[in-house]
């Protein structure tokens, strides 16, 4: 049965316009953006709401929502779990909060997306302005950074990691948006704009995980836009044109390249106060409170058992000391290290629905599993889903690519 209240289409094309005004905004100015994510979570809720007693629950869920809700319930549960035990310094409740509104909002606008309250070819294009709006004022301001500070580029973040994941992450998502363009010369031209703006901006936040999935995944993607027998040039082209974006920041690849062969060299001399010896030395310690926690700890107790192991190891000195409090800087592990075995199961969970999970709907290669798979990547390295930022944007993001990708063919032909 199909809604028809005004209402409720009022409601939706409010929460629609706020997370378009949540992508247009995230990079240039990340409070106001926030802003508009938590007005966009608010009137999805009660939309939400008025839209399963409308239409009832099974229309009212998408699969797109439920991990945020899981996850969202993870960290509630355990920063309850934490402030019952007496401790209030490192919760959770801000990232649970995002995580939950988020699964509104994915819910509320699809759900009415996909019963056609209103023209889904307009919302098509309105997503597809946003995403591109969204990629060039990152891209801009990234531009104007590299061209006038030898600072490491930063995007609306202050940690340029966190700038180059969330910046690959929506350039990816419109690299794969392309696919569905049956336009050749516009394809063609969008895409060897992409290649060259997105490597530029990568390569100078000067995040080595990121120049390294980044540039690889955009290869893959060329792979999948142009079919070498039907469109050889295309594809030559488009390799070309990455080999020379790569090697025209050879400067950049050989700095970063010096500085992780020297963090190895200390690390194996027992010198771990780099950026990479203190990464692996956080890794072996956090898999130790794992082994000794298996189904979870607060982070006190997680801090305690470390700390003592660094003391009776002689290893006081660790660079160790100087991010527990933070996070362990690998997903897998941080996860393993203070939610335990059922962290990890929820985390797989997660990356499972979008990669894995989303093919039948999208296709193995889409708009939501290729930029999902450079997040888990990026998470070998760092922690991201509990950062407010990457939960913010990848929530949005995944919306807009749904409502790109819905109904529509891959052209996998120029033209055709």
């Amino acid at each position: 049965m199909r809604c028809n209240s005004a209402v409720m289409t009022k409601m939706s094309l409010a929460a629609f316009l706020l997370l378009l005004l949540t992508s247009v905004t995230f990079f240039v100015d990340g409070k106001l953006s926030r802003y508009f994510f938590y007005f966009c979570g608010y009137v999805s809720v009660p939309g939400f709401i008025l839209f399963t007693f409308s239409q009832g629950i099974k229309k009212s869920l998408n699969n797109l929502s439920l991990p945020f809700l899981i996850m969202g319930v993870l960290f509630l549960l355990w920063s309850l779990w934490c402030a019952v035990s007496g401790e209030g310094d490192y919760l959770l409740y801000t990232p649970a909060k995002r995580m939950i509104l988020s699964f509104f909002i994915i819910s509320f606008i699809l759900s009415t997306y996909r019963n056609a309250l209103f023209s889904k070819e307009k919302l098509q294009r309105y997503a597809l302005v946003a995403l591109w709006i969204t990629f060039l004022a990152a891209s801009l301001s990234g531009i104007h950074q590299a061209l006038n500070s030898s600072d490491r580029v930063l995007l609306g973040i202050d940690r340029p990691t966190m700038s180059a994941y969330a910046y690959s992450f929506v350039s990816l998502t419109l690299m794969m948006a392309l696919a569905y363009d049956k336009n050749r010369l516009r394809k063609n031209i969008t895409f060897f704009c992409t290649i060259i703006i997105s490597t530029y901006v990568i390569f100078h936040t000067q995040t080595r995980a990121a120049m390294g999935i980044h540039t690889f995944l955009i290869a893959v993607i060329t792979f999948h836009l142009f079919q070498v027998k039907k469109e050889p040039l295309s594809c030559l082209a488009s390799l070309l044109l990455l080999a020379i974006s790569v090697s025209s920041n050879h400067h950049i690849i050989d700095h970063r390249t010096d500085e992780a062969i020297r963090d190895v060299q200390f690390y194996k001399n027992d010198n771990d106060r780099t950026s990479l010896g203190a990464r692996f030395s956080m890794w072996k310690v956090g898999l130790l409170s794992f082994e000794q926690r298996p189904f979870g700890e607060t982070l006190h107790q997680r801090n305690d058992f470390i700390r003592g192991y660094l003391r009776s190891s002689g290893e006081e000195d660790s660079d160790v000391n100087r991010y527990l409090d933070v996070h362990l800087h690998n997903e897998v592990i941080q996860y393993l290290s203070v939610f335990g075995i059922f962290g990890l199961l929820v985390l797989l969970y997660f990356y499972y629905v979008f990669t894995l999970g989303v093919r039948k709907q999208f296709g193995l290669m889409n708009g939501i599993s290729v930029p999902m798979v450079a997040m888990i990547f990026y998470g070998l390295t760092d922690v991201l889903f509990i950062a407010d930022e990457i939960i913010l944007l990848s929530s949005v993001v995944i919306v807009l690519s749904a409502v790109i990708m819905s109904g529509k063919e891959i052209s996998r032909m120029r033209g055709d």
